[in-house]
């Protein structure tokens, strides 16, 4: 931000440091110096005022009081006097607010019999050096004063503002009242702005509006509307200096691609109470330059006013946070230095009255960071912390999730890395319904709205365009999916030019989700899927864990696939997989006594699935049962339509004996009898 050396020095007294100097003890101290630039017989001072410091240092006078809290000199500021010309203001302006969350303070001065013309060379050439385009001397000295004191303030003709006629309760005669409503826009409400452009800006309900009683005259705390600015027939003008809602300000700039010098002021939050002097300023500058006078009293909504915070310093807490010596005196000096009042509580305790401009200030530390800045860090002797260090912790999630990609990389995956967002037309490629997509409130580009709900999105896309170069594509990717809520992914692609047949590309993809699966020891089960948006039904499957659904796997469709080759995609819920899979490797003991094994036939349903008859034998609850084996499934000759025939090895094994021909059959027989309770025919 751009200020004049020679402007900020009439706020001070005393002999000021030359404009170098007084760039590095800002620098040294404060803030960072962009630039330093001499102008004719001024220089221009480029600070970068960090964030926490916009409160009270986007005006000349916050960074002259800074300035002479570190020079020494004594800070002054221009005396204001309002005059007032007798009126009953009610009679001419009336002024409501909708909520005082939106607009916690807003004023309004009317004056009368201005002459609006061209400013002072004066004014000109200082409002020309830093940055700003000279119109007529109302609107300059509005734009002056918010350099000046941090505080935009706007000017309406008041003549232009549409009100209601009422009758005086003076002279009891009619006369047209004004109104002044601090509201939302309606949706469709246009605005024509005061700027050479004329642009004109569609609105909504949430942006803040300035309106009459027929249509808004200013969008809050951005810019003024054009039917209502300040010509050079303007007589009568109503000053508004005013408090928003920092985010309401900062979101309606954004929406509107409108940023300006009031909302970046007002974006940043400033303190209601700046109002007050600046208002008089505003005026005591109208009369000198264009003439007038004020017509009634100010008219100030002021509901919740903002008192001075209170916050409790304790002396030898400053010593051990700053880790040096200090006295008391010398932080009481500090203090007085920063224009902060304090009550001595007890000898090590202060009660720290902080004005309501610095609104950084709030807690304890924050006074200690002030104190340290001031006294000046270069005075503090560093040394070593006296503390026992201790190894971080190994990051659990970061090494489940590299073992993973290591696991891929060695099945010959490549990884990629993709954007979190996706375009609009998704939505009607891959039939995601309305409302399903997140819409970030402030979108890093206008291409990409949404954040991926899915990593097919992007890995699809790869593997079309790596099949222009290659014969043979497999991909894999690991990140944060946003559908409902966040969550983290694993998608895994594959693609081969020439690979006609649908199945062997399934179970081809479905073998290296079994080695990830095998690895982490989960029992896998896969389930038809009947229909779906992206993947094509007879070729698809559920992935199912622990009777939960973790993930797809599947053929992609045609109409998004759009090549010649069949693409194989699945994605699975990384979460579930960490949480649920175990990578730890255990020893088991080799068997010492035989297993005994058995084939077991029955008919089943053409629809069954391996699931179901998998759930009905272990459901018999077998002893001694190790493993079971579908080594044929059979349908035609001999074999009732509709129906098919299923024939599992079965492997019984007690680890410390030998098992018996009986007690085998003891265990198939419950097996037999679980089987056709369920409705399979066993096969004699």
């Amino acid at each position: 931000m751009l200020f004049s050396y020679n402007w900020l020095k009439e706020y001070l007294q005393g002999k000021t440091p030359a404009a170098q100097k007084v760039a590095d003890l800002l620098c040294f101290h404060s803030f960072e110096i962009e630039g330093l630039e001499k102008k004719g017989n001024d220089w221009l001072i480029d600070i970068d005022v960090l964030p926490n410091r916009a409160h009270d240092c986007f005006s000349h006078i916050g960074i002259a009081q800074e300035i002479a809290i570190l020079t020494g000199n004594k800070f002054v500021i221009p005396k204001t006097t309002l005059k007032i010309k007798q009126g009953k203001v009610s009679d001419l302006l009336a002024l409501k607010v909708e909520s005082k969350d939106d607009c916690p303070r807003y004023t309004a001065q009317l004056i009368s019999g201005v002459k609006v013309g061209e400013s002072p060379k004066w004014l000109k050439e200082r409002l020309s050096l830093l940055g700003l385009k000279p119109i007529n001397n109302i609107v300059d000295i509005t734009n002056y004063v918010m350099l000046e004191t941090g505080q935009p303030l706007h000017a309406f003709d008041l003549d232009k503002i549409k009100g209601v006629q009422v009758q005086s309760s003076k002279f009891k005669v009619q006369s047209e009242r004004k109104e002044i409503i601090i509201r939302r826009a309606r949706n469709g409400e246009t605005i024509k702005t005061f700027d050479e452009a004329k642009t004109e800006y569609k609105l909504d309900e949430s942006i803040l509006v300035i309106a009459d009683i027929e249509k808004p005259i200013a969008i809050a705390g951005i810019k003024g509307g054009l039917e209502t600015g300040i010509d050079k027939n303007t007589e009568n003008v109503l000053i508004e200096a005013a408090n928003f809602n920092p985010v309401l300000i900062r979101k309606a700039s954004q929406k509107l691609k409108l940023r300006t010098d009031a909302s970046n002021r007002f974006e940043h939050e400033i303190t209601p109470n700046l109002i007050d002097f600046s208002q008089q300023r505003a005026f005591d500058l109208i009369v000198e330059i264009a003439g007038g006078v004020a017509t009634g009293s100010l008219v100030d909504f002021y509901p919740n006013k903002v008192k001075e915070r209170q916050i409790e310093l304790n002396c030898e807490y400053v010593k051990r946070l700053l880790g040096l010596e200090i006295t008391k005196i010398n932080i009481e000096q500090i203090l007085r230095k920063l224009d902060f009042s304090f009550k001595r509580k007890s000898n090590h305790q202060l009660l720290v009255i902080v004005p309501t401009s610095r609104l950084d200030l709030q807690i304890e530390e924050d006074l200690i960071e002030e104190i340290g800045r001031l006294y000046g860090y270069n005075n503090i002797t560093p040394v070593f912390p006296e503390v026992v260090l201790k190894p971080s912790q190994e990051n659990q999630e970061f090494i489940f999730e590299n073992k993973i990609k290591n696991l891929f990389k060695e099945l010959a995956f490549a990884e990629a890395y993709n954007y979190s967002f996706t375009p609009e037309n998704i939505k009607a490629i891959f039939g995601f319904k309305e409302g399903e997509l997140i819409f970030p409130a402030n979108p890093m580009s206008t291409l990409n709205h949404y954040l991926r709900p899915c990593l097919a999105i992007h890995l699809i896309k790869n593997a079309k365009e790596n099949l222009r170069y290659q014969n043979e594509v497999r991909i894999f990717e690991i990140g944060k999916v946003f559908l409902g809520k966040e969550k983290k992914s694993l998608g895994v692609v594959m693609a081969k030019q020439g690979l006609r047949n649908k199945e062997q590309g399934f179970f081809e993809l479905k073998s290296y989700l079994e080695v990830l699966f095998n690895v982490l020891g989960l029992k896998v089960n896969y389930e038809p899927i009947l229909e779906h948006n992206y993947l094509e039904a007879g070729c698809s499957a559920k992935i199912i864990v622990k009777q939960k659904e973790v993930g797809l796997i599947g053929l992609v469709k045609g109409k998004i696939n759009q090549t010649k080759e069949n693409i194989f995609i699945a994605e699975l819920d990384f979460d579930f997989l960490q949480s649920q899979g175990q990578m730890k490797k255990g020893f088991k003991e080799i068997p010492q006594f035989p297993p005994v094994l058995l084939d077991l036939s029955f008919l089943a349903d053409k629809s069954t699935l391996y699931s179901k008859i998998e759930q009905v034998i272990y459901l018999a609850k077998p002893a001694f049962l190790k493993e079971i084996e579908l080594f044929e499934v059979y349908s035609g000759k001999g074999v009732e339509e509709g129906k098919e025939n299923f024939g599992f090895h079965l492997t019984f094994q007690n680890p410390k004996a030998t098992l018996s021909l009986e007690e085998v059959n003891k265990e198939l027989i419950k097996i037999i009898q679980n089987l056709e309770k369920n409705g399979f025919i066993i096969r004699k």
